[in-house]
């Protein structure tokens, strides 16, 4: 199967540049979204997915079913309740992957095929490579609750309060952690300028750097009083959660020269999409995450990765905002970029089947 991914990437790559004007954008989607739906679903059982077919294989079916049972694993009653659905139908934890896998992929998907998303293969390669692997295939009720998320910004952009709050509201049903993505519904109309945006993350860095005991007050007096669920991410937790690079965290640099690069060419972007605020606030709050909770390893992916998603539509915009000449340009250093991602990512996938 990596074999296949290996040819679906380079495919990926041959198509990058066609735009969603083109007829032949919805099939190179659709074929690539299904490839890696079913690959998902059969992929090697390793790492945090062999527990999670352990979890279904342990979830009773919904004629057994209890609200005030014990999960296995996890606190999420959503999750639970899907899971439960899905073991009436099945024992097969390949039918479960799948099933699961398909869901995420086919939220992706919707979320993709939209105007926004300029160049949509470009968009899917860049989560194929950068964000698959720590989600479809380890973090999976994230990766489900995260492509959820990027679905809802239907229901933002056409102002659809209700069916974005019930959108929302089965993300975190699936993933305790999309508490931070409720406020998407009012980003499309936050209008901060270069300035803004150049202030706060300064603040990040000063936050991150010297009040560091602060937080750690503040998001344990939280976590005490609306049980987030994150007791063991957090100070007093379990080690290998908490335990982290702090800044030499490469991600914080990625991620603040991406955002700075799309705000200073915000003038050329604003031509490209009409929620330009939307997307660039979003980047915003997960960059000013992943800086500030630096101290700690999980929780500062975790809160930040919701929104650092809107890289599949940020990186395609940056590419067609360069002039021509830049644009093959920017195309092949980005396919390097993720090509390097991909591998990183993988490692784990690789070696198992090097073997």
């Amino acid at each position: 199967m990596i074999l296949i991914i290996f040819i679906l990437l380079i495919i990926a790559v041959f198509s990058i540049g066609i735009n969603h004007h083109s007829p032949r954008n919805h099939q190179f989607l659709l074929f690539f979204c299904v490839v890696l739906a079913i690959y998902s679903g059969f992929r090697p059982q390793v790492s945090d997915t062999v527990f999670y077919t352990y979890s279904f294989l342990k979830t009773p079916i919904l004629s057994d079913f209890s609200w005030e049972a014990r999960v296995p694993g996890y606190n999420e009653k959503g999750y639970y309740f899907l899971c439960s659905i899905i073991r009436t139908l099945t024992d097969s934890q390949e039918i479960y992957l799948l099933v699961i896998g398909s869901l995420s992929i086919y939220f992706l998907y919707k979320a993709l095929d939209d105007k926004m998303a300029l160049l949509p293969v470009l968009g899917l390669l860049i989560y194929l490579c950068r964000f698959m692997a720590g989600r479809n295939f380890t973090q999976m009720r994230a990766g489900l609750a995260i492509a959820i998320i990027m679905f809802s910004i239907k229901f933002v952009k056409e102002r659809k309060f209700w069916l974005f709050l019930i959108t929302w509201f089965v993300a975190y049903n699936f993933h305790r952690s999309m508490l931070v993505a409720l406020p998407l519904y009012f980003m499309d109309v936050i209008k901060l300028k270069k300035w803004h945006v150049i202030t706060i993350i300064a603040i990040a860095y000063i936050l991150g750097i010297s009040f560091t005991t602060f937080l750690h007050g503040f998001i344990q007096d939280a976590e005490a009083d609306m049980n987030l669920g994150i007791g063991k991410y957090i100070e007093g937790g379990e080690k290998r959660f908490i335990e982290s690079t702090g800044f030499a965290n490469p991600m914080i640099y990625y991620q603040t020269i991406i955002l700075l690069v799309y705000t200073f060419m915000e003038d050329k972007i604003r031509k490209l999409t009409s929620h330009y605020d939307l997307i660039r606030t979003g980047y915003l709050l997960s960059t000013f995450l992943l800086i500030t909770l630096c101290s700690y390893k999980v929780l500062s992916g975790r809160t930040s990765t919701i929104f650092a998603t809107f890289e599949i539509f940020i990186i395609p915009q940056l590419a067609i905002a360069f002039s021509k000449k830049k644009n093959a340009l920017t195309l092949i250093a980005t396919v390097a970029v993720m090509i390097f991602f991909f591998y990183n990512n993988y490692r784990e996938y690789l070696n198992l089947l090097s073997i």
